[in-house]
Order: C-alpha cells, then sequence, then structure tokens
C-alpha cells in the first residue's frame, strides 16, 4: 500500500475529518490524517481519547477492504490490534502487550493505545473503512480522570521519533493487512488474536447490566462479541460496552 501522510495542526477527531473527505470521495486507501493536536478524539460509543498536544500519535488511516466481507467486519479491528502490539513488541522487551477486547493495547494492566474502526458499507460491500488509532508515546503525566493510562517512554526511558514511529506503525499494518487479503484465513487470525488477548482464559473479575461476578474469556463469537463462562458455567456473549473488567 502507498501512503501518504496528510499533516493537521489541530483537528476536533482525525475520524470525523477522514471521514468528512471520504463521504465527498476526496480520499482515498492509504490516506493518513495525523494530527498534532486532537481535541475532540473519540473511541467506541463517544469515549474521549485525551491526548498531550505534540506528545503522541493521533491519526487515521483509510483503508478499502473490499475483499472482506462485511458480516465479519471484527476481523480489522483484530489485524490493526495485532499491528500495533507487533511494533510495541519490537521496542519493548520483558512487558506483556496484549489486547483488551476489543480495541485498547495494554502494557500489562495499563492502557497505552486503542482503535476506533468506523466502516462505510453498500450493500454487501465495503465502500471504506476509517481506522483511528491513539498510541501514547512521549507524555509522561496525564489527567486523574483517566483510570490507568501508561506511555510507552515509561519502558523506552527516552523520547521516540514519532514520525519514524508513525512509519514504522504503517510498515506494521500494512503487512498485516496483505497478509490478509493473500490468505484470507480468518480462524488463523482469531487465533492469533486470542493469543494475545488480555487475561483470556483466566478467572477475573467483571460487571455487567446485572451486577457484579467472576468468569473467563473463552473466545470470540462470529460477529466479534465477547463470550465469557461465569461461576455457573453458563456462556454470556457480550457486545461493545456490555461488560467490563474490574482491574
Amino acid at each position: 500500500m502507498r501512503f501518504a501522510i496528510h499533516r493537521l495542526a489541530r483537528v476536533g477527531s482525525t475520524n470525523k475529518y477522514a471521514f468528512d473527505l471520504c463521504k465527498n470521495r476526496e480520499a482515498k486507501e492509504g490516506d493518513v490524517f495525523l494530527a498534532k493536536e486532537q481535541y475532540e478524539g473519540r473511541g467506541y460509543h463517544a469515549n474521549c481519547w485525551l491526548s498531550e498536544t505534540g506528545k503522541n500519535l493521533t491519526f487515521s488511516l483509510i483503508l478499502q477492504p473490499n475483499f472482506i466481507l462485511p458480516a465479519r467486519q471484527f476481523v480489522i479491528t483484530q489485524f490493526i490490534s495485532l499491528a500495533i502490539v507487533d511494533l510495541i513488541n519490537e521496542l519493548i522487551h520483558y512487558e506483556n502487550v496484549s489486547i483488551k477486547w476489543p480495541n485498547d493495547i495494554y502494557i500489562n494492566d495499563l492502557k497505552v493505545g486503542g482503535v476506533l474502526v468506523q466502516n462505510t458499507i453498500i450493500g454487501n460491500a465495503f465502500e471504506n473503512s476509517i481506522i483511528g488509532i491513539g498510541l501514547n508515546v512521549n507524555q509522561k503525566e496525564f489527567p486523574p480522570e483517566l483510570p490507568n493510562p501508561t506511555s510507552i517512554i515509561h519502558y523506552f526511558n527516552k523520547e521516540l521519533e514519532l514520525d519514524d514511529l508513525l512509519n514504522d506503525l504503517l510498515k506494521s499494518i500494512d503487512e498485516r493487512y496483505e497478509r490478509f487479503m493473500m490468505v484470507n484465513d480468518t480462524e488463523a487470525l482469531e487465533k492469533e488474536y486470542l493469543d494475545h488477548l488480555y487475561r483470556y482464559n483466566e478467572i477475573c473479575h467483571f460487571t455487567d447490566i446485572k451486577g457484579n461476578f467472576k468468569g473467563r474469556i473463552t473466545g470470540i463469537g462470529e460477529y466479534g462479541e465477547l463470550m465469557v463462562v461465569d461461576e455457573n458455567g453458563t456462556t454470556r456473549s457480550y457486545h461493545f460496552k456490555e461488560i467490563e473488567f474490574l482491574i
């Protein structure tokens, strides 16, 4: 894939900026919209992404994955998340880098990044997919309202060059994207995703609409839903924001 990086000094949300361009057919696959400051950064279900100006990577990437069936669109979140894990593992050794379902990137028990995938589907085909990525890189302090943030600098011990890191991350994404395009092996991708899934198959404390309970994650459903077996042996299925870890 050929990437074209468009630098934005200040923008509300790179995903919204990219979406508006796609809507007007002014963007193409490989376009990257990189913000120095993003003041309305978003996560899933209107969550905010708070980032110190000029310290982190906040950008959106346009893909046109028309080789993926819309019903299996969760694979996009999977291979993008794995690409970020690949990158961090190249930088940081001896730490546990994982994916907290569905779209957060963790180092040990702390959140270092997140992914927001927004798809436009016409009929039974993708028109485009906007991949929003926030990755804490050089930020050392965070607002107190963030429950468990971390940054790569806490493990790397020196500031990283953001442009170099962006190029490395785009290369990692491209490798994952091309590999899945060629093979289209959803089972192998899911296995690798589960291998890197935060607290997979461990007894953990959760909360849902019914209250707190203990259970273990046993897999991912066909449409990306989280499968959890509770203390009574009952399998529960959750979509985004229907369950939370109690860390």
